[in-house]
């Protein structure tokens, strides 16, 4: 077992790298795989950042296996020991045509529909399609909130739903579907680059908002994220506060400060290289034995000199700025990278102040 760790850690790590990924493997053995899925999602995640979002695939029929079970039975009763560990869960079901067919629209012409009923769930899915267009292949793409949760689409209702946009400040088409069932589902969203559609756990049994199995209605869909949220979402969240925060700012600085000193030491070799050119010039000027203009080119020396001294002092300042951020962040528990390991694409990107709040 301690071999096969070896082998599938070393395997996600290439597969990462190959995708230009800022992420990091975990790999755990476990003597079935209900204890393993338990270690795992409690397990994942750097310092007191933990990981709340799960992804898989849909147990499809032509799969020999699925990542979470094989039958559809052992596959719900480990989505539900994710679901009450606290994770959220996100299934994305795509056939090799419905992927093609989406690889194949330009940026511009990709629209994802969130199926909207106001709760939690509906949250965190304008969430995920609002980070989506922060990725080159979606920048250009449309989100439409398709609302399921009102009984008409009245003037009231329409002004309820942009308000609710609105102050989170995420742009999006509103639309009201009166009567919403599974024909109006595939009606509305049949020739949308990306459905998201949410899913309750019932017994053993995924279903959809309406009752029915999921794989009813995933039949007459292209690409589709069923996603149910374990947590709440503020939309309208400041930045991370508490711990997680503190981690993520002091990670910022240190990215900062690491920044800053590379450009410091890159402008203290340019003035260090100025000066020696301008101290040679002298040096040439009097084995020549031409003293026209000679002060002047001692002058320039000198000055070429007190400005490569200056630069090496601020590089030195900027340094000492990155070793005190490296500190910092290392008193609350999370060991910073290496600047060229960063740069290799290696490691985790610091998280952002943004607003609307990561998950």
């Amino acid at each position: 077992m301690v071999k096969l760790k070896e082998e599938a850690e070393e395997e996600l790590h290439g597969d990462i790298k190959k995708s230009g990924l800022s992420a990091f493997p975990l790999v755990v053995t476990a003597p079935n795989l209900t204890v393993g899925i338990h270690t795992l999602v409690q397990a994942f995640g750097m310092g007191p950042i933990k990981a709340n979002t799960v992804l898989l695939n849909w147990l499809d029929e032509e799969l020999p296996r699925g990542i979470l079970g094989v039958k559809e039975l052992r596959y719900s009763r480990n989505l539900r020991v994710a679901f009450r560990l606290g994770s959220n869960i996100v299934i994305l079901k795509a056939t090799e045509e419905a992927w093609a067919a989406l690889e194949g629209l330009a940026p511009k012409d990709r629209r994802m529909d969130i199926w909207w009923w106001g709760d939690t769930t509906s949250r965190l899915m304008l969430l995920l399609a609002y980070l989506m267009t922060r990725n080159e292949p979606w920048e250009e793409a449309t989100i439409r909130v398709l609302a399921a949760v009102y009984e008409k689409a009245s003037d009231e209702s329409m002004e309820d739903l942009k308000h609710t946009l609105d102050e989170v400040r995420i742009a999006a088409q509103p639309e009201i579907v009166e009567h919403a069932n599974m024909d109006a589902v595939a009606r509305y969203s049949a020739d949308a680059a990306l459905v998201f559609m949410p899913f309750r756990l019932k017994g053993n049994q995924l279903e959809d908002p309406f009752g029915q199995p999921v794989e009813t209605i995933l039949g007459r869909l292209g690409v589709v994220a069923l996603v149910l949220a374990a947590e709440d979402i503020d939309l309208d969240a400041a930045p991370e506060e508490g711990e997680a925060g503190e981690v993520a700012a002091a990670l910022d600085v240190l990215a900062d400060a690491e920044k800053r000193a590379k450009e410091a030491e890159t402008e203290a070799m340019k003035a260090a290289e100025a000066a020696e050119e301008k101290v040679h010039e002298v040096e040439s000027a009097i084995a020549d034995g031409a003293d026209e203009d000679l002060m002047s080119k001692v002058r320039a020396a000198l000055e070429a000199k007190e400005q490569a001294g200056k630069a090496a002092r601020k590089a030195a300042k900027a340094s000492a700025k990155v070793e005190e951020a490296a500190r910092v962040a290392e008193s609350l528990g999370v060991k910073p990278e290496k600047a060229e390991d960063r740069d290799s694409g290696n490691s985790v990107a610091p998280a952002e102040d943004q607003k609307p709040k990561l998950p």
